[in-house]
């Protein structure tokens, strides 16, 4: 690996060297955390930050490469840096908005100063009125690293604003899981209540549902029941709002859920998950890779995303080709059994990994960043279809929501954002009775798929 000196580079390099460092160290500290190359990397990187931040000569694109590096620098100089970008006036609120997104990885002794630093900074703009549309964007969407307990007021402002955009408000709704649990519930209702905002904001809300005060909970999912089904029922209410309101589904009141997905099924005309409702099958214990596969020819299989080859039916498995960084973060997430155990799953609930080449016959891969992973292919619907799949099997809905939670929860506590765990990236396996038919007797087995955008949450 090329690591030039700090005073020894150009912009020619620069990027690319920050870059390879970068995913150099993710994997490092992933497969070998007590490698003692990490620290050295580390300093590295927060010596190329600096230099390329305090020289000129180093273009826009090269200064954002190096913002956005920061969480990959050693934890002891990333409240330096981040210091750095917010106090130089020359750096753009995307450039701060970057820098503080790196708030997490200091060292834990400097993050409550730094959040203070950034609840200011969030004020300063928002209470600036030559700020621009994009500056006020870029200060909201940094509401997650302020200070915990200024952050449901941080929302409010911006709900309560006549002058927030659609977008500004959405960013807001968002970070209201970051907020303290006592407020949450409270910042929820504020959004169902309020005739202004659109069944995509109060979906946006109802997902921090699970991080309310637990005293909060079960009052507020009887509020999410109701309102799901007024939306359902409402025939003046669009798809649009439909599609958000079914989408709510998994937060309503755990008795209900399978009435809630009943009722949705009997309104033909709703069009959700971007298109028509999942056809509705019979088959719990196959999936569409096993429709795909052939006797004896490896197919590409048409997805969005990275490439995904599905191996002749025998063989029961497909390759994903997918980034290297992302490799190690699935690898990470499969091969750490106890605290799945720990958690109370008497299985890794997550896509196997049965062997990995940085080659094969795929001249679009690229051996320097990608890897091919080969997995089984599991014997079951995604979530979404086994949700709407004809009514076998529903009573296990809440328990299966309730396992998807948990497995988001804990990769979360391992430090690692799958990136798209929507509940298409979930697969739901039942147990089968000797005749191979799926036995609903006992609550199937969920697994989360599809880590072509894992990335490390704390590096």
């Amino acid at each position: 690996m090329y690591l030039p000196e700090p005073g020894n580079i150009d912009k020619f390099t620069v990027a690319s060297s920050i870059e390879l460092l970068a995913q150099h160290l993710e994997i490092l500290r992933i497969v070998c955390p007590e490698d003692p190359l990490i620290a050295k990397h580390g300093q590295a990187i927060a010596n190329l930050i600096r230099t390329v931040l305090a020289d000129d000569k180093f273009d826009y694109c090269n200064k954002v490469c190096a913002i956005k590096a920061i969480p990959y620098a050693n934890p002891s100089e990333i409240a330096g840096l981040i210091r750095t970008v917010l106090a130089d006036d020359k750096s753009s609120s995307y450039d701060k908005g970057c820098a503080i997104k790196a708030t997490p990885h200091a060292d834990p002794s400097e993050i409550a100063g730094l959040r203070n630093q950034v609840t200011l900074w969030i004020r300063s703009v928002m209470a600036d009125k030559t700020a621009d549309t994009f500056d006020t964007e870029w200060a909201i969407e940094a509401i997650p690293y302020a200070n915990p307990s200024d952050i449901a007021g941080l929302i409010r402002t911006v709900l309560a604003d006549d002058k927030s955009s659609s977008y500004d408000k959405v960013c807001a709704i968002e970070a209201i899981p970051h907020a303290d649990p006592s407020e949450i519930a409270g910042l929820i209702r504020t959004v169902l209540a309020d005739d202004k905002s659109s069944s995509y904001d109060k979906g946006c809300a109802i997902k921090a549902t699970p991080h309310a005060d637990p005293s909060e909970i079960a009052g507020l999912r009887n509020q999410v029941t109701l309102w799901i089904r007024s939306v359902v029922a409402d025939k003046t209410a669009d798809t649009f709002d439909k599609r958000w309101a079914i989408k709510a589904i998994p937060h309503a009141d755990p008795p209900e859920i399978a009435n809630l997905v009943r009722e949705a099924q009997a309104y033909d005309e709703i069009d959700v998950n971007w298109g028509n409702l999942p056809k509705k099958v019979n088959n719990l214990t196959r999936s569409i890779l096993h429709d795909e596969a052939t006797p004896s020819d490896v197919v590409k299989f048409d997805k969005t995303g990275t490439e995904t080859f599905i191996l002749p039916v025998a063989e029961d498995a497909s390759v994903r080709i997918i980034p290297k960084q992302a490799a190690a973060n699935w690898f990470k997430a499969f091969s750490d059994w106890p605290i799945w155990y720990e958690k109370g799953f008497n299985y890794v609930p997550v896509e196997d990994m049965l062997g990995v080449t940085d080659r094969l016959a795929n001249p679009e891969l690229d051996p320097s960043s990608q890897i091919a992973v080969t997995t089984s292919n599991l014997h079951g619907l995604n979530l979404w279809d086994y949700v709407f799949a004809s009514g076998e099997g529903q009573e296990h809905i809440g328990e299966l929501y309730a396992m998807r939670d948990l497995i988001k929860q804990t990769l979360a506590e391992m430090g690692i954002n799958h990136g798209h765990d929507h509940d298409g990236n979930f697969v739901v396996v039942p147990y089968t009775t000797d005749d191979g038919r799926a036995d609903l007797s006992r609550t199937p087995r969920l697994y989360i798929i599809d880590f072509d955008m894992a990335h490390s949450d704390r590096w």
